[in-house]
Order: C-alpha cells, then sequence, then structure tokens
C-alpha cells in the first residue's frame, strides 16, 4: 500500500519548486510568467512571486508546468502573497 500511496503522490504533485544551479533555474509547478526581460525575469506560484535579477537571460519552457531558465544569477527574491 506503502509503495501505491507514493506512487500516486508523485503523479500527482503540484507542489511550486525551483532547483537553482550556478548558471540556470530550474522551475516546476508555476503559476503564471509575470515578465521576462534579458536582466529581470518574475514568475509567480499560487502563493508566491519569485523575482530573477541577473544578466544574459533565457527562458525556455520544457514541459507543460515547466521552465529553465538560463544566465548569469545575481540575485533571486521571494515574496509570498
Amino acid at each position: 500500500m506503502q509503495m501505491i500511496k507514493k506512487i500516486k503522490d508523485y503523479i500527482k504533485d503540484d507542489e511550486f519548486r525551483m532547483t537553482i544551479f550556478k548558471d540556470r533555474v530550474h522551475i516546476i509547478n508555476y503559476y503564471k510568467i509575470i515578465s521576462v526581460g534579458r536582466e529581470k525575469i518574475i514568475i509567480s506560484s499560487k502563493e508566491e512571486k519569485v523575482y530573477f535579477h541577473g544578466s544574459n537571460f533565457s527562458l525556455n519552457k520544457l514541459f507543460a508546468g515547466e521552465l529553465l531558465i538560463e544566465g548569469t544569477i545575481h540575485k533571486v527574491e521571494i515574496f509570498y502573497e
């Protein structure tokens, strides 16, 4: 039974998550792309807005609800709504 619950939880996972690397950010389960620029990108989830500050940004949509931001990241700000 535990295994079935784990599989169901994995499949219906809708939690907003970011994985920050040196030169990219992987985002899943975001709500909306608010703003895209070469030096600032703003993404929202159901509960927060995330501001990425840096340079040479590019935004790649991978799968539904999944993004990859590439470039030089200087600062990440999170504002809870």
